[in-house]
């Protein structure tokens, strides 16, 4: 998404961010900024529950090189996640890389 030339109007969204979703259109950039910003409160929440919910499985997440760590521990570390959130986390990374195996022609 680009923004205009006075950078503080975002082009029309074209039905992207529909409010059926609770997401109202982007139409600023402040608006953007808050929404960036109210994303990164919930994602720091969750972590925070995962920590003090599920300490064992934080220290783990926290502790694993996610990207360099073997696939097999990745795949445990995803087998073990204790919410949809560190599902999340754990799948997003695996997606990464194994786009970095496919780019970089090596083994994952």
């Amino acid at each position: 998404m680009y923004l205009d030339f006075d950078m503080t109007t975002l082009p029309s969204t074209h039905g992207m961010r529909p409010a059926a979703f609770g997401i109202p259109p982007i139409e600023t950039l402040e608006m953007l900024q808050r929404l960036e910003a109210e994303v990164a409160m919930s994602n720091l929440n969750e972590m925070r529950l995962i920590e003090q919910q599920h300490p064992d499985w934080f220290e783990r997440y926290e502790t694993l090189p996610v990207e360099h760590c073997s696939g097999e521990e990745l795949q445990a570390l995803l087998a073990s996640a204790p919410n949809a959130y560190a599902k999340g986390l754990v799948t997003g990374a695996l997606k990464v890389r194994l786009e970095m195996a496919a780019v970089s022609g090596l083994p994952f």
